[in-house]
């Protein structure tokens, strides 16, 4: 699938369920085998009247998916019934908020990687190499105590998203 958007019918008033159900099932095979479609166009060709009401939509983390007019259909058409950041029901947060891999390391080596394209997999495998062993000890104590500070943060708001307070 292109998107990572999930879409399942609700269990109670105010989240998802967390089994599946026979609609659930279809919808997801229906994704599976029209991988270049979209909540939206399933939503308007696709879901069964009956299914709607019971119809959650969870966004990914693309930017794209948080701008103003996303939110706007999101809400009209799913009032209080999807997860994404800053909507009705918040996204827990991400392992990448946590994750020294992703909110350090993958940043550095990109850069050291990809200031030009390789030109081919030897380049790019030694460039790789290279980034790694470039890495010292110095920033790494920075990155120790980040993921201290981002830890205390994620328990000090009960779980909630803190990366606006890195």
């Amino acid at each position: 699938m292109h998107e990572r958007r999930s879409v399942h019918p609700v269990g109670g008033p105010d989240r998802p369920k967390l089994h599946s159900t026979d609609e659930e099932i279809d919808i997801l095979a229906y994704f599976c085998s029209h991988p270049h479609s979209s909540v939206r166009t399933t939503y308007n060709n696709e879901l069964p009247l009956t299914v709607l009401p019971r119809v959650w939509v969870q966004q990914d983390g693309s930017p794209a998916h948080h701008t103003t007019v996303v939110k706007q259909w999101l809400n009209n058409e799913f009032p209080e019934k999807w997860i994404g950041l800053h909507g009705p029901v918040e996204f827990p947060p991400r392992s990448p908020d946590l994750t020294p891999m992703d909110f350090y390391s993958w940043g550095r080596l990109r850069t050291a990687v990809f200031l030009s394209p390789p030109l081919n997999q030897a380049e790019l495998q030694q460039r790789t190499q290279d980034g790694c062993r470039e890495i010292t000890e110095q920033p790494l104590d920075r990155v120790r105590r980040s993921v201290i500070r981002r830890m205390q943060l994620c328990i000090g708001i009960n779980g909630k998203h803190f990366g606006q307070a890195l």
